[in-house]
């Protein structure tokens, strides 16, 4: 009983390895197949360096393959799991700022500027929040953005213009520079694109 036990940890930790594979996913699906490609590996770092990459390769490709089959039950169960940690470095900065009449109100995590905070920081709109300020036409800005009118005159009664802005910047997050907005001018305050 413990060999088959045994077998079943070593098969389990092997299913693991091959589908998380952490820095496999950097590797192209073609990487090192033509023998061409393999001569230039061997030659600039040597017939070892060639074959464990050329092992990496053809994991990887397996892992492609064997990925997809099992990608396709993995929504069902909600057990999907992607290795990309820092991949790309650390991410940019987005932050959402409101102006009323030119002063600013809101900006996201600013605990000066806190008008909106409790309304933003919740959980079921931060998402709606944060596609509105990473992506210039995202679907759901006009909504919010009436949303964010609609409070800006109930709350400031003889206002003229809301501004809703998307800064965006590398980090610490110090320059954070304007990407697009919204805005909305009395009397009619419909929300236009503002660039």
């Amino acid at each position: 009983m413990r060999t088959f036990r045994a077998i079943g940890i070593l098969l389990a930790y092997l299913f693991l390895l091959v589908l998380g594979a952490p820095g496999l996913d950097f590797l192209p699906f073609g990487y090192l197949q033509s023998t061409r490609a393999q001569e230039r590996m061997e030659k600039r770092h040597g017939p070892t360096a060639a074959q464990l990459a050329k092992a990496a390769a053809d994991i990887n490709r397996f892992r492609f393959k064997f990925e997809d089959t099992i990608g396709k039950v993995q929504p069902i169960f909600r057990v999907a799991q992607s290795w990309h940690l820092y991949r790309d470095g650390p991410a940019d900065i987005h932050k959402l700022e409101i102006h009323v009449d030119g002063v600013p109100v809101y900006r996201t995590l600013d605990p000066k500027l806190d008008w909106m905070d409790p309304t933003m920081r919740n959980r079921r709109i931060r998402p709606v929040v944060e596609s509105m300020v990473t992506k210039p036409k995202a679907s759901n800005r006009w909504g919010l953005g009436r949303f964010i009118v609609e409070r800006a005159r109930a709350d400031f009664p003889k206002i003229q213009q809301v501004d809703i802005i998307s800064l965006s910047g590398k980090r610490p997050g110090d320059r954070l520079q304007q990407k697009h907005s919204l805005v909305a001018k009395a009397p009619d305050w419909q929300l236009k694109d503002k660039r």
